[in-house]
């Protein structure tokens, strides 16, 4: 992974691993290694570059938090930030949450209901 621009919070420096996907937040970036578990680097004030230890299919990155869809279940996993409720909405009706994408303050994720 190669990336480029502000670097105020160390969110350029990407681990020397092989990524399937990349996601960049405000000031974070986060990417889904080839065996599917997620790490992220940058800014970690809100823990939102602290992901679960599960695989995960897809994840977005936002202002301060980040969202992933659990590869095995296809449940959204969500962490940072609470404060915007970006991702305080339960998906119980989703059998199978696919891509998305995360904003400053908003999440959205395509779901089969």
């Amino acid at each position: 992974v190669v990336c480029w621009g502000s670097d105020s919070d160390g969110q350029l420096r990407a681990p020397p691993e092989v990524m399937t996907s990349v996601t960049c937040g405000h000031a974070h970036t986060c990417g889904i290694k080839v065996n599917g578990a997620a790490v992220c680097w940058g800014r970690n004030v809100e823990k939102q570059a602290g992901p679960p230890v599960l695989r995960f299919k897809a994840v977005s990155a936002g202002w301060t938090h980040t969202c992933g869809v659990e590869a095995n279940r296809g449940r959204v996993v969500c962490w940072g930030s609470t404060r915007s409720q970006a991702h305080s909405q339960v998906l119980s009706q989703a059998t199978s949450a696919m891509d998305g994408s995360s904003g400053d303050t908003t999440t959205c994720r395509r779901v089969w209901v």
